[in-house]
């Protein structure tokens, strides 16, 4: 059992902590409190083997919340960042074997001097709510026209309240707004064939809390049809649209990832002169990071496919691009790619007129902050 550690919000440093055969159920490492983003799982140490992937290779859960109802902070607010106490390795291929995990730890719960305790870590109070903070109101989907948020809180846009859901709650897109569980969400017109809804938590200065969707085709994106009586909003997440009905996803904090990946582009021509923005299958009108692969074939000859933001300049292929895949008659590569788009596109160019693309959309990564001029 290693020496508890003292509470630390910048986080303390760690490398390479071997954990062996870890199975499926969900488990802590060395000290209780370590940090989303600083978080790395490697099959072997010194940043050898193969990178585990949040969301696809493992998860995290117990994140350090605020207590809405005592008024106080837990570590993720306190922190900056989110907090979680265990991990899961959900892909069976990683659940035997040596795993290497590095990262930052914040605090065990009881800590080396016995100065900070677990009523410490957890209620330590404190007189703000920061704007970027987004403990609960999760997002999740239930069916082809509904979805549910989690309990939560968030701050609203204009910085002036914060909006507390005490309990979850689940809302159908294609009715109008009503107010309530398994109510209407729609603030006016109805959900697009394709495209996108964006959802947002609303609230009342009565402490009155719901959900409303909005296409960003008929409103402007931020600023959807308020209900009557209701004052405060804040964006919490987007829907995407397939077809009539809401694509299947799942959320793991900031990364939504699609039950089913698409294939976004299918054998298209990347020009070799200037770019051209493709689509792939995120939500659009909010600054996202769009998660997939980019794969690239030819038949003859040879080349290359840079892939560039479409918020970006256009950059000529060349192996200082970090972003794209080659092919050299039959053989072709395929690369996982994260890059930020706020239209839901993303560039391609090639230096080969006999290369052809595929794009895949894995899922996307939404910070939540598009429309607070917080970013």
């Amino acid at each position: 059992m290693p020496k508890k550690m003292n509470l630390d919000l910048n986080g303390v440093t760690f490398s390479d902590e071997v954990h062996t055969d870890v199975g499926a159920p969900a488990f802590e490492i060395a000290h209780d409190w370590f940090t989303q983003a600083d978080l790395v799982i490697r099959t072997a140490a010194a940043g050898g083997g193969t990178l585990l992937v949040e969301g696809t290779d493992y998860q995290l859960s117990e994140q350090s919340l605020d207590d809405t109802t005592k008024g106080v902070a837990g570590l993720s607010t306190r922190a900056g960042k989110a907090v979680f106490r265990k991990i899961q390795v959900i892909n069976a291929s990683y659940q035997t074997g040596t795993l290497y995990f590095s990262g930052k730890y914040i605090a065990d719960s009881a800590d080396a001097g016995d100065s900070v305790d677990a009523g410490e870590v957890w209620n330590t109070a404190v007189e703000f709510f920061p704007m970027d903070a987004t403990p609960g109101m999760v997002l999740s989907y239930v069916s082809v026209t509904s979805f549910s948020v989690g309990k939560g809180k968030r701050r609203s846009d204009d910085d002036g309240n914060v909006i507390i859901a005490s309990a979850a709650m689940a809302k159908v897109i294609n009715s109008a707004w009503s107010i309530g569980d398994s109510g209407g969400a729609m603030d006016t017109g109805s959900a697009p064939a394709n495209g996108t809804l964006h959802v947002y938590a609303i609230g009342k200065d009565d402490g009155s809390w719901d959900y409303l969707c909005s296409n960003p085709t008929v409103t402007t994106p931020g600023s959807p049809v308020m209900p009557s009586g209701w004052t405060q909003k804040r964006y919490i997440g987007s829907l995407l649209m397939r077809s009539s009905v809401i694509l299947p996803f799942d959320a793991y904090g900031d990364r939504f990832q699609l039950r089913t990946a698409l294939l976004s582009q299918s054998g298209v021509t990347p020009p070799t002169a200037n770019r051209t923005l493709y689509s792939v299958d995120v939500p659009e009108s909010i600054l996202a990071t769009a998660w997939g692969t980019l794969g690239g074939y030819t038949v003859s000859g040879g080349g290359q496919i840079d892939m560039t933001s479409s918020l970006g300049a256009d950059v000529a292929p060349g192996n200082a691009n970090i972003r794209y895949a080659g092919a050299y008659n039959v053989y072709n590569t395929v690369t996982e790619f994260h890059i930020l788009t706020a239209t839901a596109q993303i560039g391609l160019r090639s230096n080969s007129s006999v290369m052809r693309a595929r794009v895949g959309t894995i899922g996307w990564i939404d910070r939540r902050m598009a429309f607070t001029g917080h970013e």
